[in-house]
């Protein structure tokens, strides 16, 4: 074997060695990392009485600054050991520096913009907010980007710097209405005794209703029909489900109290009977 040959293979087998040891050092930090972090923050989450969400904002942002950090000297390190002087690169690289410059000049702004939206609490993971062109839940708060993921199971990626007008959907109760249609010569005071009977059974199965219904009355819509109002004032996601299930309760007990309504959206007399 030549000599060439030799110091190839010896360059080869030295840098390969140094390449495995860098990768496996690697794959260890980031699985250790993310384990050290869980079990802090688990711990954490225990024995404070913060704020679910908040906890769980810090422990998201808190893996990827040690995820990025781990990647940056990861490919530091590999760019060392095969001789590439990653200083001097940097800084005689025309073009490609600038491209690099922009680059880092995207990430700090991600960076601050995030840190910010953290320490602002302008929201946190699990808030529901709506945003210029995305709506949904945020899943996590990132360094560089922010994930929403929407009814329909879209995940989005936003770059922190992207984000503008925030509106949070959960930092306070929505108002949900319930309009139930009526025959004019019903007896109002008959279905007031009803509903408030039924909210009073079902407001304790129902903790996510942050108060008792109230009753509007009588409404008349554009439609031409007349409708009997209920409000109730629930937490963030669960207006859907609590229309719904108030709905059924009211609608249920009022046709087995012998409360006739109507069965289409222009029926607001009783001309068959």
């Amino acid at each position: 074997m030549s000599k060439e040959l030799e110091e190839l293979l010896t360059i080869v087998l030295e840098k390969g060695g140094k390449l495995v040891i860098a990768t496996l050092i690697f794959f260890l930090y980031q699985h250790f990392s993310h384990r050290i972090v869980s079990k802090l923050f688990s711990a954490y989450q225990k024995k404070s009485t913060a704020y679910e969400r908040r906890v769980n904002t810090f422990y998201k942002l808190f893996l990827n600054v040690f995820k990025y950090l781990g990647i940056a000297i990861y490919i530091y390190i590999i760019l060392t050991i095969f001789g590439v002087p990653v200083t001097t690169l940097m800084a005689g690289a025309g073009i490609l520096s600038i491209g690099i410059g922009l680059g880092a000049q995207s990430f700090f702004n991600d960076t601050i913009t995030g840190f910010f939206i953290v320490l602002e609490r302008q929201f946190d993971v699990g808030d529901y907010i709506v945003l210029d062109t995305v709506e949904g839940y945020v899943t996590a708060i990132g360094i560089r980007t922010t994930q929403i993921k929407s009814n329909d199971g879209i995940l989005s990626y936003v770059p922190n710097r992207k984000i503008g007008i925030v509106n949070n959907l959960s930092k306070s109760e929505m108002r949900v209405s319930i309009d139930i249609p009526i025959f004019l010569d019903s007896s109002i005071f008959k279905i007031e005794e009803i509903i408030e009977k039924v909210s009073d059974e079902q407001l304790p199965k129902h903790p996510e209703v942050k108060q008792k219904p109230t009753i509007q009355g009588l409404t008349h819509a554009a439609d031409g029909n007349f409708y009997y109002r209920v409000t109730l004032h629930t937490r963030n996601a669960n207006q859907t489900t609590i229309k719904a299930a108030f709905y059924k309760y009211y609608i249920t007990a009022l046709i087995s109290q012998g409360v006739a309504l109507p069965d289409t959206r222009w029926s607001i007399g009783r001309g068959s009977e």
